[in-house]
């Protein structure tokens, strides 16, 4: 999984930025191609590979996808998320109270894998129109 770090679509987008944090090779890829065919610029990030402060700085929204949801509440607490960046988790289906507590710990919206494409640039839009509404 180390070797899950690649910059999709590396030119600038006139949409943005958009950090993928992910333990899941198979969603992430695809996450990044439906972000990427929208015009937005991906930078997808491996568990196993650290994050920087840099990537965070430039990235509007910060995507995390796991499998565990452990992982991601280890993960969302260790982000410093600024009032520049949204975050978004995606994971498996689960109970209310996986959801409130990432909610708790500083996500900005959830969506359940299995997911549609069209569902995830709706909650990438809204996520967009909020971050607008706070600058």
């Amino acid at each position: 999984m180390s070797a899950l770090r690649a910059q999709v679509g590396a030119s600038p987008s006139l949409k943005g930025t958009i950090l993928v944090i992910s333990s899941n090779l198979c969603t992430s890829a695809s996450v990044s191609e439906i972000l990427r065919r929208a015009g937005y610029r991906v930078d997808l990030v491996g568990e196993e590979t650290n994050w920087t402060n840099t990537q965070l700085a430039h990235s509007e929204i910060v995507i995390l996808i796991g499998c565990n949801r452990r992982w991601i509440e280890q993960v969302c607490s260790s982000i410093k998320c600024s009032a520049a960046n949204r975050l978004l988790i995606v994971l498996g289906p689960d109970d209310v109270d996986a959801r409130v507590s990432l909610f708790e710990l500083g996500a900005d919206a959830y969506l359940a894998d299995p997911f549609a494409p069209a569902e995830l640039l709706a909650r990438i839009t809204s996520l967009t129109r909020a971050q607008k509404c706070t600058l």
